[in-house]
């Protein structure tokens, strides 16, 4: 995950069904602040791409999972793979007050 976006994790920590009938879930939320420098090689005119701290501008070496940086408790209707990703990533963004895809103009 490059996004400096807070994203959900790929599935749930963990997921019950309650004495209602709901799906309940707890969904680590992820965070790694990257972003691509192009690099031109002018020899062999080829152009890389290699990862950097968005803050630091440090090289980005990012370890098989990334800082949780928050866990999102969430009742569904329906199980993970059915749960309803646009309200998830509507939930994730009123909570890290971000913008969406659809609202950058």
């Amino acid at each position: 995950m490059m996004s400096p976006v807070p994203k959900a994790d790929p599935s749930p920590t963990s997921q019950r069904i309650d004495g209602k009938g709901s799906y309940i879930m707890t969904i680590p939320i992820r965070i790694a602040a990257a972003r691509l420098l192009r690099v031109a090689d002018i020899e062999d005119e080829k152009d890389w791409y290699v990862r950097r701290d968005s803050v630091t501008n440090a090289p980005l070496f990012l370890g098989p999972v990334t800082e949780c940086v928050e866990v999102l408790r969430l009742e569904s209707p329906k199980p993970w793979p059915q749960a309803d990703a646009v309200y998830i990533r509507e939930l994730i963004r009123e909570r890290f007050n971000t913008r969406g895809a659809s609202d950058v103009r």
